[in-house]
């Protein structure tokens, strides 16, 4: 079996929202993370999770921390990640996989 290293899956977890924020589609965040389109949305849930136990206890999980960061260093992101162009798009995601990203290497990951 794979051995999941916790600060990895929390950093795939803390992309795959800042992403989901400027409207990216699932498919398109799988592939960039290198994943399917359903464990983004697994991913989201954990991260839905997250929240719900922030709210319930007051104390905010770095995933949460890591996913405002990542939301907050997109917007000034040299590439406009809301952009509507698919083409566009798709030219971004082709960058963050086939050479890394500015936003992957906010937390020091390379896909």
């Amino acid at each position: 079996s794979k051995k999941r290293n916790v600060e990895l899956v929390k950093a795939r977890i803390a992309i795959s929202i800042a992403l989901l924020n400027y409207k990216w589609t699932l498919k398109n965040i799988g592939r960039c993370l290198v994943r399917d389109h359903s464990s983004v949305v697994h991913m989201r849930q954990v991260y839905n999770n997250y929240i719900f136990s922030f709210n319930q206890n007051g104390e905010k999980d770095s995933v949460i921390e890591l996913a405002e960061k990542l939301t907050k260093f997109a917007e000034i992101n040299p590439y406009n990640l809301q952009t509507t162009t698919h083409k566009y798009r798709a030219s971004i995601m082709a960058k963050m996989v086939h050479n890394g990203s500015d936003l992957l290497a906010a937390v020091g990951l390379v896909v």
